[in-house]
């Protein structure tokens, strides 16, 4: 199961991308072009590959009894490992012996904090 990042999210993301394109395209194309629009236009290549990546990957993957948080830097938890689950600020901390992983529900998309909700719940964790 893959739970959505909230459409914001993504928007944010390819709106910044284009902003940068744009800004680094029209410092490319002025006449007084420096080394500044070539981190410019950079910045918005980076901006769309992280759109893209967040829309293949979504944010947390929910298969074959592990939990994952698809970061740059991939977390994963064993669900048979998670000895707590904790809910503050609208966050969900999963615990097990050796790690955590903080689950933002603000990136999460409406229907999917409700999927992560159901499958949270049905966790027999005392």
């Amino acid at each position: 199961m893959k739970l959505k990042y909230h459409k914001r999210a993504l928007r944010i993301n390819l709106y910044l991308g284009t902003m940068w394109l744009v800004f680094g395209f029209i410092m490319l194309s002025s006449s007084s072009s420096s080394w500044i629009s070539y981190p410019t236009v950079l910045f918005g290549i980076l901006y769309f590959a992280h759109y893209f990546y967040m829309l293949k990957t979504q944010y947390i993957t929910i298969e074959n009894g592990f939990v994952f948080k698809n970061t740059l830097h991939k977390n994963k938890l064993l669900i048979s490992d998670i000895i707590d689950i904790h809910k503050y600020a609208g966050d969900y901390t999963l615990t097990t012996a050796n790690s955590k992983l903080v689950i933002n529900t603000r990136h999460l998309d409406v229907e999917s904090l409700k999927l992560l909700d159901l499958e949270l719940n049905t966790l027999a964790i005392n």
